[in-house]
């Protein structure tokens, strides 16, 4: 009996464009698209590549089946001014997490 769990993996550049089409299908459940999915996509691919091709900010996991990306979470790093007492001076901002419904 084979392990149907799906993997959990940290996103690159390579997985945008398939992030930006599970956005546009995340958002258009909550109402209606102001531009065709097609040029969402051509504008959203490239502003996500360039955040998952470095070390900065933003994080992207994934969770991929035998069939591709099934759901996302993506985070932001915020940093916070320095602070003199036993406080973090960095937050996590969850954002865009999503589970394709089948």
């Amino acid at each position: 009996m084979g392990d149907d769990r799906p993997r959990i993996r940290r996103a690159g550049p390579d997985d945008a464009p398939v992030l930006a089409r599970l956005r546009f299908a995340f958002r258009v459940e909550l109402g209606d698209a102001i531009e065709p999915e097609d040029a969402f996509v051509a504008r959203c691919a490239p502003w996500m590549a360039e955040r998952l091709s470095g070390d900065g900010p933003w994080r992207c996991w994934v969770a991929e089946d035998e069939g591709g990306i099934v759901g996302h979470a993506w985070v932001q790093l915020l940093e916070k001014v320095p602070n003199p007492v036993d406080e973090r001076e960095h937050h996590a901002y969850v954002t865009n997490c999503y589970v394709v419904p089948a």
